[in-house]
């Protein structure tokens, strides 16, 4: 589902700017106080308390709202995790904060949305990231949900190696919308190679 928001959003490089890619779908972003009347409005204050945001339809246009008080790094991922509960067609109440094992099913899902997201696999793979800091720095996302993505690649990444091994052939690109992700992304993919051996000197 996320290889093809990216690849309709014709996101080629990371950070991915999620605010690009409400605005090709349509959806609007409201930080709770550009859109204090709004949730006066429509009495959405209790969705507010102790949630970094939240997902609401005004007629046809869905909204997302956002905490503006927390880290931009953390606004990013509220924002892509709200995103995922519109694609994933999730029914509320809904509860956006930090990733956690204790979250229920459509949270989880909506967290693993947000992750694949703003942190692809194939182009992390590409990258030969092998740290949740280095996920954090490249893909502008909080520590929090940095561990929680590299612990998914970890997984990913045991697998490739088992793959390579023993069938001679990555886990990743099985699926062509993957490879075609990871071929839009690679003249970054790249430029990014090149400039981390031109720092070190290689």
């Amino acid at each position: 589902m996320t290889w093809k928001v990216l690849l309709d959003c014709g996101i080629c490089s990371l950070p991915v700017r999620v605010s690009g890619i409400c605005r090709q779908m349509g959806i609007h972003l409201c930080s709770y106080g550009q859109g204090y009347s709004l949730i006066q409005q429509f009495h959405l204050g209790p969705q507010t308390h102790n949630s970094d945001g939240f997902l609401f339809r005004i007629g046809d246009v869905p909204v997302i709202f956002y905490n503006q008080a927390r880290p931009v790094a953390r606004q990013r991922f509220t924002i892509a995790h709200e995103l995922g509960h519109l694609v994933l067609n999730h029914q509320g109440p809904l509860i956006n904060r930090e990733p956690s094992p204790r979250d229920n099913p459509v949270e989880r899902a909506a967290n693993r949305f947000a992750a694949d997201l703003l942190a692809p696999a194939c182009v992390l793979r590409g990258l030969k990231v092998h740290s949740a800091f280095g996920v954090a720095q490249l893909c502008d996302i909080s520590g929090p949900a940095a561990s929680f993505r590299m612990a998914r690649l970890r997984q990913l990444y045991e697998k490739d190696a088992y793959y390579m091994e023993v069938y001679g052939r990555s886990y990743f690109f099985q699926s062509p919308l993957e490879w075609k992700l990871y071929r839009q992304f690679e003249p970054f993919i790249l430029a990014a190679r090149a400039a981390e051996k031109a720092r070190f000197g290689q």
